[in-house]
């Protein structure tokens, strides 16, 4: 009961972190990928500029911050507010900022 099962193109991962569970949603990152379980489905993933440090949900928006990456000087941090109704569009937005 409650099982979450990873798709198999996902399966060959290694340890996920686990950033966000609620009664309905549980989000993994693993490195700079999001992977988002709906009610023990797989619902959704998508790859961010960077690694992703914090995560909230508030009704059907998921936000997310990335740290950015100051030794190569070119990936600034950014945000994302990833849509988690299949009806709405877009299906994820990146926000990058110089602020880092």
């Amino acid at each position: 009961e409650n099982q979450f099962f990873v798709p198999r193109m996902l399966s060959e991962r290694q340890t996920e972190r686990l950033m966000y569970t609620s009664d309905q949603y549980l989000v993994t990152t693993y490195y700079n990928h999001l992977t988002c379980y709906k009610n023990s489905d797989f619902f959704r993933s998508y790859p961010a500029p960077t690694d992703v440090f914090c995560i909230s949900i508030h009704g059907d928006m998921l936000a997310f911050g990335c740290k950015g990456d100051n030794t190569s000087g070119n990936v600034s941090a950014s945000a994302g507010i990833l849509n988690l109704d299949r009806t709405k569009f877009p299906s994820v937005v990146f926000i990058k900022t110089c602020d880092n």
